[in-house]
């Protein structure tokens, strides 16, 4: 009797930092002098992956593996694995 196929459902949140440009007067740069300052905007999205291993795959390296891929396609600041569910 075959196995059925098992789909894993994993979540992803995923977080963003972009640079906010704001231009400041010479009066309140005087007001509040800095050597420097930087203002950046977070923004998180969930990310879910649906798939369907084969009887070989290592799910939990698979799950490594996506955060590492998900970093580098969304230019994140971070990614945090939420959880996984097996349907």
């Amino acid at each position: 009797m075959n196995k059925p196929v098992i789909s894993v459902i994993a979540k992803f949140e995923v977080t963003q930092k972009r640079a906010l440009n704001f231009d400041f007067s010479t009066e309140e740069l005087r007001k509040f002098p800095t050597h420097e300052q930087y203002l950046y905007k977070l923004t998180t999205e969930k990310v879910i992956l649906k798939l369907k291993p084969t009887s070989s795959t290592d799910i939990d390296g698979y799950i490594s593996f996506m955060k590492e891929k998900l970093k580098k396609q969304f230019n994140a600041e971070s990614v945090r694995f939420i959880g996984k569910v097996k349907v």
